[in-house]
């Protein structure tokens, strides 16, 4: 896992289970019409993409969260990975989406899968009348 946040989405600390639950339901694309689902050139969503809910300990010290981490989930599709790291805390829940490429530079694919992922699970508390708020930036190393 790497440290490059591509977006984020912010919902209040009450709400942590349905972040947990829209951030799976976008990457499962459960209800999204083909034609709204991710694509990437060529490569359209139709698959089913693949989640791993893995151990906290595959999260390394230096991951400089401002929040404590409470799960960490792996989304892959068409061989692109993103990472889901849930942060929470008496203030709020975070669902950070970061580059699962430790080896090299984020791809453009790679950002368009955690965007959509992103804008996706924010799409989906907002309907669900839970407040959201979705931040996507230059995928620093924590923002």
């Amino acid at each position: 896992m790497t440290g490059a946040t591509i977006c984020s989405v912010t919902v209040a600390a009450e709400a942590f289970g349905d972040l947990v639950l829209a951030v799976h339901a976008a990457a499962e694309q459960r209800g999204i019409p083909p034609a709204q689902r991710w694509r990437y050139d060529n490569v359209i969503g139709l698959g089913t993409p693949r989640l791993r809910d893995l151990p906290l300990g595959n999260i390394p010290a230096a991951a400089g969260t401002a929040r404590p981490i409470v799960a960490l989930t792996a989304i892959a599709h068409h061989r692109i990975s993103v990472d889901v790291v849930f942060e929470l805390d008496a203030c709020g829940a975070v669902a950070r989406f970061r580059c699962a490429t430790a080896t090299s530079e984020i791809s453009a694919a790679q950002r368009s899968w955690a965007e959509f992922l992103a804008v996706t699970t924010s799409a989906l508390l907002t309907a669900g009348d839970v407040g959201a708020r979705l931040h996507c930036g230059c995928g620093g190393a924590d923002e």
